[in-house]
Formats: structure tokens, sequence, C-alpha cells
């Protein structure tokens, strides 16, 4: 697992500000000029207008799009509009798709696969595809939002999601699953937030805090903030709140393989 990166207050404005679907949907779109194919139908699992929307049309402009803003990680009390042009064929949920076995051939998903169990979006995943499909996502990792989750049990406030899963297990998911070569790695940033009530705008302006405090009894976010003050135990010299976020990123094809002989591929980012 690769160190932690410390970034200070004043650098990567996208990261510092809740942009971590622009920040991960970005490196996921720097990995599509390494597919081997062209795909022609591709699902967008998770959809929002977003960065990585606009490199798939960039990369693939003749390839058919289903898009999906049914993600785990935003908030459930409101959804994102997909405008025709956004989606050609329509709309699919998370864990099961309303689609046709082996009907794309390519899936990404960023982070939106990440508050729900990876072994049964994995295999999902490997139904729609088609032979030679590739699978390229992003999720949430072990550590990520450690500081918060602490500070949520400090002030006794009830989470719906205590765990996110190791790097290693993912790549074991996905062989069991069926995929073919995955290769695996992880990036981790260490942000920093001057208080509470700036930490909670910036997770929910990412979706998060509707994931991790889904059931939750605290009726707003300021009653969030109001019992959450105080109780971060990890603070820098300058009395930042410290925020760990901790992603995986992967890419995995769905063919014939050796099961003896398959392995999974760790990459530093």
């Amino acid at each position: 697992m690769s160190d932690c990166k410390e970034i200070q207050p004043d650098l990567m404005p996208n990261a510092q500000t809740g942009g971590f679907h622009e920040e991960s949907g970005q490196e996921l779109g720097e990995r599509l000029q390494f597919l081997p194919h062209q795909p022609k139908q591709i699902v967008n699992v998770g959809f929002r207008a977003s960065t990585l929307s606009r490199l798939l049309r960039s990369h693939f402009p003749d390839a058919s799009m289903n898009a999906s803003d049914k993600s785990l990680i935003a908030n459930p009390e409101t959804e994102h509009k997909i405008t025709a042009s956004d989606s050609q064929d329509g709309v699919s949920e998370l864990e099961q798709m309303s689609l046709d076995d082996e009907s794309a051939d390519l899936i990404v998903s960023n982070l939106s696969a990440s508050f729900c169990d990876p072994k049964v979006f994995f295999s999902e995943c490997y139904r729609v595809l088609r032979e030679n499909g590739t699978l390229l996502f992003s999720m949430f990792a072990t550590r990520s939002f450690q500081e918060f989750r602490q500070a949520c049990r400090n002030s006794g406030i009830v989470q719906a999601h205590e765990k996110f899963p190791e790097m290693h297990d993912i790549g074991d998911f996905l062989l069991a699953g069926g995929f073919a070569n995955p290769v695996v790695d992880i990036d981790c940033k260490r942000l920093r937030y001057p208080d509470v009530e700036c930490l909670m705008e910036v997770l929910e302006q990412s979706g998060t805090n509707a994931a991790l405090l889904r059931d939750s009894q605290l009726p707003s976010t300021k009653s969030v903030q109001s019992n959450l003050a105080g109780q971060f135990s990890e603070l820098d010299d300058n009395g930042n709140i410290i925020l760990t976020v901790d992603i995986i990123y992967g890419i995995a094809w769905k063919k014939e393989f050796d099961a003896s002989t398959a392995q999974v591929h760790f990459h530093p980012v």
C-alpha cells in the first residue's frame, strides 16, 4: 500500500472542495487510452455529469452509452436528471442492472460501488459484460474517512457504513468473480479542513455524508456538525481537521483464463 500524500489546504482545490468524483474520474479517464478495443456499448454506473463522462464521450464518440444515477454515494433524496444527450439507451440500477446478459463492452464505475458489497457488484458486471469486455472502476478503500468515522463513534452518531475493502481483497474478489488479469492499485491522500462546518460541506457536496450517515437519526447536517464539534482527535499543527481519502483503482477483463495460474497485478498510482 502506498503512503498517503499530505495535501495542504491551498493545494489540489478539487480534492479540498469535495471533488472526490472529479479527481478519481480524471484518473480513470486517463486509463481509457489503454483499452485494447473500441467499445460499442458502454455502461457508466453511478452516472453524474462529470469529467469522466466527458472523457468517455471524447474517447468513444460512436459508442452507445447506458447511464445510471442510482449511486449509493449520491444523496437518495436528490437525483440528477439525465438528459437525452447524456444517456442514449436508458438508465440502469447499481447492483442489479436492468440490462441483458453480455450486452456491454465496457463498464465504468467511479466510486459508485463503494458502499455496496463488491462481490455482488463484480458478479453483476461480469454478467452484463460481453466476452473480452472491460471493467474499469474506482472505490473507497479501508482508511477512507477514518477520522470522520471515529469522530462519529466518539459522539455516538450511528453510521450506516463502518468498513471499506482492502486493495488485496478487491483483487481476490475479481478473480473469484471470473475476471482475468485484474490490475489494482491504490492512492491515498490526507486532506485538511479548518473546521467541522467546512468538512461537512465537502462531504455533503460529494454525497458521501448521505451514505456514511444513512442510519443516523439526526435530522440535519447542522445537527451532525453540532454533535461532531470537538470530537476529531487527529489535527495538524495548525488545528486543521485531517481527513484520509483512500481510493482503489482497478481494471479487469471478462475472458477465458486458467484459474490455476490466475494472479492479480498490483501497481502504485
